[in-house]
């Protein structure tokens, strides 16, 4: 709408209607296979954490088999379906064939300490393995790639500052991060 008509003043008395209970959030997406079936994704919350009146008796797509384990301990009444990274599809629009002098290896991170998965020196100790062990491949770059969740990156500079070869980034768009996926011979993801 046009600045100025009340809509930041809507939202938040909407807000103060809602319940005070965590809430779940529910996107539809663009559907690049079928325009007329809308992808439906529930974020952030692994079904089995999500309230299983959320989903209802209807096919759950899942993306992979973790998710539907926890689903399956549910009360859940529906089909379960793996179906993989839907809202990835579109990858495939940036696919192209690139010449380049050596091999990639493109890391892309989690939120892992930032979400209490991981104590921050673990983390920076599986990084630094997984960047001496990618180091033994002669004519190699790599690129880590931030989660938009990770706001530290002074953390990843100084776990790589002694590696030529690796580059740190951070607040990549979807566009970008799905040619440097098409750019790289070798995705890592943790």
């Amino acid at each position: 709408g046009e600045p100025g008509t009340g809509k930041s003043l809507l939202g938040q008395a909407l807000a103060e209607l809602l319940p005070k209970e965590k809430l779940v959030d529910i996107l539809s997406l663009d559907n690049s296979s079928d325009e007329n079936i809308p992808i439906i994704s529930v974020h952030h919350g692994n079904p089995g954490t999500v309230p299983i009146e959320t989903f209802g008796e209807t096919k759950v797509c899942i993306k992979g088999n973790a998710f539907k384990k926890n689903l399956e301990k549910t009360n859940f009444k529906g089909e379960i379906v793996i179906t993989g990274f839907a809202d990835s599809d579109e990858i495939l629009k940036y696919k192209e064939k690139v010449e380049k002098p050596k091999k990639t290896v493109l890391i892309t991170t989690s939120p892992l300490v930032e979400d209490n998965f991981m104590k921050e020196r673990d983390y920076k100790s599986y990084i630094k393995k997984y960047l001496d062990d990618l180091n033994k491949i002669e004519n190699i770059e790599i690129i880590i790639s931030l989660h938009p969740r990770e706001w530290n990156i002074k953390k990843y500079n100084s776990i790589v500052k002694n590696y030529s070869n690796v580059q740190v980034i951070k607040k990549v768009d979807i566009k970008s991060l799905y040619k440097l996926i098409n750019y790289s011979d070798l995705l890592l993801f943790f």
